[in-house]
C-alpha cells in the first residue's frame, strides 16, 4: 500500500536569507518511492533543501542547492558490497543504488528562502 504524508514548512526572516525546519509529527516507516517539492509561489531563487532523517546516525536523502522549481524527485542511495565498497553496474562505475527504507521522522530544512510557505509530500510503500 502506497501512503502520503505532507509537511509544510514556512521560513522566517528577510527574502534571501529566511530559514525554517520541520519534522513528520510521526516516524515514516517503509520504503520511500518519491518527493515532491511545492515550492512556494515567492520562494526566493537560492533557496537552499535538505531533506534528513531525525535519529542518529542521520541520513541525509535529498539535497537541493539554489532552486525553488516544484518537481518529482526519486531519491536513492549507493548499495555497498561485504568490504564497504560501492557496487557498480559496469565498467563505467555507475553506481547501484535502492530505495530509501525508513523508520523514522523525517525534516525538511529550508535556508536562503523566503517567508513563504513551502510543501513537501512524500510517497511511502508501507
Amino acid at each position: 500500500m502506497i501512503s502520503r504524508f505532507k509537511l509544510s514548512v514556512t521560513p522566517v526572516g528577510v527574502a534571501g536569507s529566511a530559514t525554517a525546519s520541520a519534522t513528520t509529527s510521526a516516524p515514516i516507516n517503509g520504503r520511500l518511492l518519491a518527493v515532491h517539492c511545492d515550492f512556494g509561489a515567492t520562494a526566493h531563487a537560492n533557496t537552499d533543501t535538505t531533506i534528513a532523517t531525525t535519529s542518529s546516525p542521520t541520513t541525509t536523502i535529498l539535497t537541493l542547492t539554489d532552486t525553488k522549481t516544484d518537481g518529482w524527485y526519486y531519491p536513492k542511495h549507493a548499495i555497498n558490497g561485504s568490504t564497504g565498497t560501492a557496487l557498480v553496474l559496469n565498467s563505467d562505475d555507475d553506481p547501484m543504488v535502492d530505495d530509501y527504507y525508513l523508520d523514522d521522522y523525517i525534516k525538511v530544512t529550508l535556508a536562503e528562502s523566503t517567508a513563504v510557505a513551502s510543501v513537501f509530500t512524500f510517497l511511502v510503500e508501507v
